[in-house]
């Protein structure tokens, strides 16, 4: 979805405010809650809500069972709620007794060894796969770019790049006639919620489904079996013991939390259903991008050893040393298809062990037994997927990131085109004033000159393009604009003379930076002694902070020329009086001669909006901004 880049480096594009907004979203859309947010609950129960569940639960009791209480009631003297609490706990000990005799010792409140053999099984099951769900839910980054990689394969014709909603081309047009980077997003936006729009519901629905086996599975996963375990005296190390260790008794009240963390893995497996669904996407993204880990996956059995459970192996490093085998069907390698088996049989094997363990393990009763309330609540966390918005929010990020990266070749593309405009072709640069004789300030970490490109633009215009019909043309208009237009007139006599004396004033300063006038020299001079003492690099700064400055004020000075210009033109082709237009008419001995005067005066107010706009331009991109 982010293309060759990742959507962490088109997300670090955007301002922070946005950014931190949009994965918010993103977040929220994939669950990808803190481990502090999701899991176990606990919740006391108000005891009018608890009286209305016992009084419920009293008179929905069948036959037996209210014989049962009655017999209870008949042989004590206690109220009818503790006597019922007391029908409770029965029920609940028969049920932890109907699971296995050996699980736990009522009476001295232990864990015993049997419950621990179980646990392990479930151990065997899940392991040769927690390295994967490791790696997904400490890696979020990387299980983004997996549920992005299902959806770019999945959703037809799913667009991801920026080109595909507003090409280079239209991305200049827009920026050259509003000058402003929040027109092109505002148009971006547009288009993207019109496709996002344009998606059917129904298909994230079914993707979500073969998604969520990775959130089910998660809690059985990433469960901390080498910490209980060794609670009950057995350090399991890394990988899965040959024989089935010997576990210890351990008291229920240590170890109470885990037992509740391993309900909560247990009972989130309960929506997972027999026919396991996983997406090929999913399963083929992570072996093709998981090269520097592997997986020791269990097949026949638990493995011995005691080795650090490895990832899938890649394609290339499984074949590594020995030839490659002979491509299948859609380009799969018989060792990548071998790992992605078998990838889905750990998965499927782990859902089974789930299951099993569900009745073989009454963890909510011996939880609920031994804090002595039937009524202790569980409120667990259940993930809530929403891929659309998912999908909404990274492509946001990532086609917001692309405009963000891509402005500054929109700008040079824009630039590029007005020079072109204007000019036919590149203007020569300044002989003095230009960044490549002051290369070597860089080196000393110092400022360079800043405004070499915008004043050069504005110096060539003058020269090339004033003095030539233009001139002309403003002095002949003098001549022969009508009375009513001396305000017109004097200002267009005004900002034509001020470009005149505008270019001696850049020439001189262009001549003070040569080294054969006495300020050139004095700069010269400056370099040679810096390289000596540093300490006078705080000088040159001065230097050039005054040097910049003198330099704005003559684009500045020569924009207001330029705006002063187009406005008077524009002035007079608002007119459009007989008289003048007559007058205009009869202009004579100017290059304009063969041309309607109208069409001259409206090609230079085009032209002069492009100049303004490219010193615009270029200005901002000499400032940082």
């Amino acid at each position: 979805m982010a293309g060759p880049r990742s959507l962490q480096e088109l997300a670090d594009a955007l301002p922070t405010e946005e950014r931190r907004e949009l994965y918010e979203r993103v977040k929220r859309s994939l669950s990808l809650q803190s481990e502090e947010d999701q899991k176990i609950y606990h919740a006391e129960l108000p005891r009018d809500r608890r009286e209305e569940l016992i009084q419920r639960e009293i008179s929905s009791l069948g036959l037996w069972d209210r014989f049962v209480y009655w017999l209870l009631r008949l042989f004590s003297h206690r109220p009818d709620e503790e006597v019922f609490l007391r029908y409770k706990m029965r029920k609940l000990r028969g049920s932890i007794v109907g699971a296995g005799q050996e699980l736990v010792d009522f009476e001295e409140k232990f864990l015993l060894a049997e419950a621990g053999e179980r646990i392990f099984a479930i151990y065997q099951a899940v392991y040769p796969i927690i390295p994967v769900f490791r790696r997904l839910w400490t890696d979020t980054d990387f299980f983004q770019q997996m549920v992005s990689f299902l959806l770019e394969r999945r959703i037809p014709n799913a667009k991801t790049e920026l080109n595909q909603f507003m090409p280079m081309k239209e991305m200049q047009d827009l920026f050259m006639q509003t000058e402003n980077r929040q027109a092109i997003r505002k148009e971006v936006t547009s288009r993207l919620s019109h496709y996002l729009g344009s998606l059917q519901a129904d298909m994230f629905g079914h993707l979500e489904e073969g998604l969520l086996p990775f959130y089910h599975l998660k809690g059985l996963c990433l469960f901390p079996y080498d910490a209980l375990f060794r609670q009950m005296g057995v350090d399991i190390g890394y990988g899965v013991p040959e024989a089935v260790p010997e576990f210890k008794d351990v008291r229920v009240i240590d170890v109470e939390h885990y037992l509740e963390e391993l309900y909560y893995a247990i009972y989130s497996t309960r929506r997972l259903p027999e026919d396991l669904v996983v997406h090929n996407e999913l399963l083929e993204y992570y072996v093709d991008h998981s090269e520097q880990e592997r997986i020791a996956l269990i097949g026949a059995g638990p493995s011995g050893g005691a080795e650090e459970p490895e990832e899938l192996a890649s394609a290339e490093e499984a074949e590594e040393g020995s030839a490659a085998e002979p491509a299948a069907a859609g380009g799969e390698s018989a060792a990548r298809r071998e790992r992605l088996s078998t990838l889905r049989k750990a998965l499927r094997r782990a859902r089974e062990q789930a299951e099993k363990a569900r009745s073989r393990l009454p963890l909510a009763e011996i939880i609920k037994y031994f804090r002595e309330d039937p009524y202790y609540r569980f409120i667990v966390y259940v993930p809530k997927l929403n891929l659309r918005e998912y999908y909404a929010s990274a492509l946001t990020v990532s086609i917001l990131g692309q405009i963000e990266i891509r402005m500054e070749d929109v700008r040079m593309g824009v630039i590029g085109r007005m020079i072109t405009h204007i000019f036919g072709t590149e203007p020569p640069e300044f002989e003095n004033y230009r960044a490549g004789n002051y290369s070597w300030v860089k080196k000393l970490g110092l400022p360079s000159i800043r405004y070499a490109k915008s004043l050069s633009i504005l110096y060539n215009y003058i020269r090339l393009h004033y003095f030539g019909e233009l001139h002309e043309l403003v002095q002949a208009l003098s001549r022969v604009i009508p009375g009513r237009y001396r305000d017109e007139q004097s200002s267009m006599l005004f900002h034509a003379t001020g470009l005149e004396d505008l270019m001696d004033k850049i020439h001189a300063f262009d001549l003070s930076f040569s080294p054969d006038t006495d300020e050139g020299k004095s700069l010269m001079r400056m370099r040679t002694a810096m390289e000596k003492d540093s300490s006078l690099q705080r000088s040159f700064r001065i230097v050039m902070a005054q040097k910049d400055h003198e330099a704005r004020g003559l684009l500045d000075k020569g924009a207001e020329h330029i705006q002063g210009l187009q406005t008077a033109f524009s002035n007079l082709l608002k007119a459009n009086e007989p008289a003048l237009t007559g007058r205009l008419a009869q202009l004579r001995g100017t290059r304009a001669e063969h041309r309607e005067v109208d069409t001259v005066l409206a090609e230079y107010v085009e032209t002069f909006i492009y100049l303004r706009k490219l010193m615009n331009q270029l200005i901002a991109m000499e400032e940082g901004y």
